[in-house]
């Protein structure tokens, strides 16, 4: 009988919903999984809602649902993380997650209001690989993520969640080729309170004892995750600037830098070793071929992957 509960959420039919709340609030989808018929065992009306960007039920069912987290993981068609690849939906994902990696603009729009006008665990949940919204956030592509990263309650409590380790935020927008995200953060370290956080990310190496430079600069499918060499680049001057700054900010702390400098000098770890070649470009070209992909040429910029099929 859920079902006709799932289905008025769909459909965005508010009156339904509030006629069928009081028995079905909370309800889980007890069906199969079923990713190509978009059934997700386990999901909540509120994670549909989010899912298919119903704006009008994500507002209604955040006040009976805010708080409830997926709980098993699923592999979803995620356009705000890439067009091309799936992504992993990890257990205990909260509602902004799932919006987040489906670039559910209105919905993660009505879940930020409700952020700052209600105390809910949204804010500040870990999913079950140690993502948080921001870490998520720093996946995605598309302005709304500014929304997100500029939430005084995400950042006041999540940024200070995440101190090493490979997925950062400052990482994600390396690895994945994110040039807004990269900008949010040079945005962001101007205000003190949240320089610490910021900067400890950019001195920090990944598990590779890569860089954020350096992971920038490595060979990723590009097409695979919804990026091209242009954002890439974009990245490593947003980084490269903001790099400098974090070493002066350290050393007026007294922090010791040993560890990541790794008997380099500031400026050799600014550089981050080979820029970005014309062979790479090439490469990536022919990938971009291969995979039916229209590859434009961009002056000096380097080689833009249109993300659209022929």
């Amino acid at each position: 009988m859920s079902d006709v509960w799932f289905t008025a959420c769909i459909k965005n039919d508010v009156p339904r919903l509030i006629e069928l709340s009081k028995s079905f609030k909370n309800a889980r989808d007890k069906r199969p999984s079923d990713p190509a018929k978009q059934i997700f065992q386990g999901f909540t009306t509120l994670h549909y809602a989010c899912y298919f960007n119903c704006a009008p039920s994500v507002q209604y069912l955040l006040n009976l649902e805010a708080d409830d987290l997926t709980n098993s993981a699923h592999q979803i068609q995620a356009p705000g993380f890439s067009k091309f690849s799936k992504c992993k939906l990890h257990s205990n994902s909260s509602c902004l997650q799932i919006a987040l990696l489906r670039a559910s603009a209105q919905s993660i729009n009505c879940i930020l209001q409700y952020i700052d006008s209600h105390d809910t665990k949204i804010v500040g949940n870990i999913d079950d690989s140690g993502f948080n919204n921001l870490v998520t956030a720093s996946m995605c592509h598309g302005t709304i993520v500014k929304s997100v990263f500029f939430n005084k309650k995400l950042l006041q409590t999540e940024l200070s969640q995440i101190r090493t380790g490979n997925f950062t935020p400052v990482m994600n927008a390396a690895y994945y080729g994110r040039p807004l995200v990269a900008a949010i953060f040079v945005k962001l370290s101007q205000q003190k309170e949240f320089q610490e956080y910021i900067f400890k990310q950019l001195l920090t190496r990944d598990e590779q004892k890569l860089t954020c430079i350096e992971i920038c600069q490595s060979e990723i499918d590009y097409v695979k995750y919804g990026t091209s060499l242009a954002y890439k680049k974009q990245v490593i001057q947003q980084y490269r600037k903001l790099m400098r700054r974090a070493f002066t900010w350290a050393e007026s702390k007294g922090y010791k830098v040993d560890d990541f400098l790794k008997k380099e000098s500031v400026e050799e770890i600014i550089k981050g070793g080979k820029d970005l070649d014309d062979y790479q470009q090439q490469l990536i070209i022919a990938k971009a071929i291969i995979a039916g992909l229209s590859v434009a040429c961009v002056g000096l910029t380097g080689v833009v992957i249109k993300l659209t099929t022929e």
